[in-house]
């Protein structure tokens, strides 16, 4: 017997065996295949899906619920190497007239030509109100129709605040469509991680802006890089925060003019601890102001309703002397509408 004789009856005696790992081979390379396309699909499937929601960009410069100047743009393309688009983005809800249809939860961004430069294939031109492709889906929108867009407007100070109002938290703005931004153009772009595509309004930033009353100010920063090399994120950083002005950061320095001493303020309620540990590195005297809403001042049976209270540092030959921890000063006007006299609780 040779050889291949005793291979063939081996086989032939064990068949059931041989049988059974040959079907387990093959259930396994199926297996292994269809796990790699599939891979290789969702891969390609996402890489998709970001490359329609970001086009062009590379980097962005996010605010939450702050605001920088829209010219930070100008200064980043001229002194940082970068292309830099503004973008004022709200919230809001549309209403489309032809159907009366409504769909709320939308963004609203406030554009100019520099997003666009983002884009793959960028509109023909955007003069007015345009919406994506899901929401004219949704809506029935054509070129044309009229629409009402209500833009939630901003607050630099909280909801909760004492000093916030609750009137007039949006404003309607009537336009007519005047393109539907295709996902080529731009139309579905979105910071956010979700699978579901976004609605998005958009409109020329400075009518935004008109509109909510934040004439030259932005949110947010689309960025791409004009090196042949791209740069680390460190880098990057530097490169915008030499850019940066007090008025990015939602700071104003003021000078006092009935004193030689500067004012540095902030547009929301307090400044941030950086912000004052920055103050503190200058080496400069520094007196701290901590100025808030009271819901009432009380002595006896008079009252005072809604007062602001200031408190501060000791200031160096001041007309007053120090305050110990339950003393207080009192405004002549409030001092008489209390009736209150120095040594009174």
């Amino acid at each position: 017997m040779n050889r291949l004789k005793l291979l063939l009856r081996s086989l032939a005696y064990q068949r059931y065996s041989h049988c059974a790992v040959m079907c387990g081979v093959a259930v396994g390379c199926t297996v292994l295949t269809g796990a790699l396309l599939v891979g290789d699909s969702m891969d390609y499937t996402l890489r998709w899906v970001a490359h329609k929601r970001l086009g062009g960009v590379e980097s962005v410069l996010l605010a939450q619920n702050r605001y920088f100047r829209q010219s930070l743009a100008d200064d980043l393309n001229r002194k940082a190497s970068l292309t830099a688009a503004p973008v004022l983005q709200l919230n809001g809800s549309i209403t489309g007239m032809k159907e009366n249809l409504r769909a709320n939860q939308i963004k609203v961004l406030g554009v100019d030509s520099a997003y666009w430069s983002f884009a793959g294939k960028p509109p023909a031109a955007f003069q007015g109100v345009a919406v994506n492709r899901k929401l004219a889906e949704k809506l029935k929108i054509s070129p044309g129709d009229e629409v009402i867009l209500r833009v939630e407007k901003t607050s630099l100070l909280p909801r909760d605040a004492p000093l916030s109002t609750i009137e007039d938290l949006s404003v309607a703005h009537r336009a007519k469509v005047i393109e539907i931004i295709s996902d080529e153009s731009l139309g579905s772009f979105s910071l956010e991680a979700s699978q579901v595509l976004p609605a998005n309004v958009f409109i020329p930033i400075e009518k935004l802006q008109e509109l909510v009353n934040l004439q030259g100010q932005a949110n947010l920063m689309l960025l791409r890089e004009n090196l042949p090399k791209p740069a680390d994120s460190k880098s990057l950083f530097s490169r915008i925060r030499e850019c940066l002005q007090l008025a990015d950061y939602g700071l104003e320095l003021h000078t006092l003019s009935n004193r030689k001493e500067l004012e540095l303020r902030t547009r929301r309620i307090f400044l941030d601890p950086p912000v004052l540990e920055a103050a503190r590195k200058t080496g400069q005297p520094l007196t701290q102001i901590l100025t808030y809403f009271v819901n009432e001042i009380r002595k006896g049976d008079h009252s005072a309703p809604y007062s602001i209270v200031a408190s501060m540092d000791p200031i160096p030959g001041g007309i007053e002397p120090p305050l110990s921890r339950d003393e207080i000063l009192l405004n002549q006007w409030l001092a008489d509408d209390l009736g209150a006299q120095a040594g009174d609780s």
